[in-house]
């Protein structure tokens, strides 16, 4: 970027890294905590819902 760079490629690759990492790690979450993992009032729940949704969102998902 210093240098007048595109960084445009790396910006996606981290993006979508880090859209994988939300959705790993809450996934991992609802699966030790089982059925109450998918209670909607649980944050767990909460989590994993807002990481699918903002990858869809964001359209990198499908990449």
């Amino acid at each position: 970027l210093d240098r007048g760079e595109d960084a445009t490629r790396e910006a996606n690759l981290v993006k979508r890294y880090a859209d994988d990492m939300v959705l790993k790690v809450t996934d991992g979450g609802v699966q030790v905590l089982g059925g109450h993992g998918y209670i909607r009032e649980h944050p767990v729940e909460l989590w994993l819902r807002n990481g699918r949704g903002f990858g869809t969102l964001t359209g990198l998902a499908m990449v």
